[in-house]
């Protein structure tokens, strides 16, 4: 049901015939939520399509196993513990952290990143003189 609320779309929406439709459910994955296109909605958060494709999976001993898990896992996301699985889900996750960091340091977290910068503009004009010699 999860799937259907974030793609407005049933994983087996062109299956016709009851006995086509449990063949599928058992053995044909449903496509990954993000590549699912519908006109009246854009694509659901890529963590939340990694957590229904969890939910999917054929075999049973990979799937959540509880209830109980899938609301922690929905909880961890919601206090901004996004697994890495994909890279968007690093640059989500880094992201956070970042942010984290920078709330409960905000001076040092301005300095180190002013540091970088001028690092980083000293080294590329490092490199532009060597270029114009």
């Amino acid at each position: 049901m999860f799937y259907e609320l974030l793609t407005l779309h049933h994983p087996h929406a062109e299956v016709q015939t009851l006995d086509a439709m449990l063949e599928a459910v058992k053995n044909v994955p449903a496509s990954f939520a993000v590549m699912v296109n519908h006109p009246v909605q854009g694509p659901p958060p890529i963590d939340l399509a990694w957590f229904v494709e969890k939910g999917l999976r054929k075999n049973a001993a990979e799937r959540y196993q509880t209830a109980q898990e899938m609301i922690d896992r929905l909880q961890r996301r919601a206090a901004g513990d996004i697994p890495i699985q994909c890279p968007t889900t690093f640059s989500i996750r880094m992201t956070t952290m970042m942010r984290r960091a920078i709330a409960r340091r905000p001076f040092l977290m301005t300095a180190v990143f002013l540091f970088g910068l001028l690092g980083t503009l000293g080294l590329a004009g490092f490199g532009a003189m060597h270029l114009v010699r």
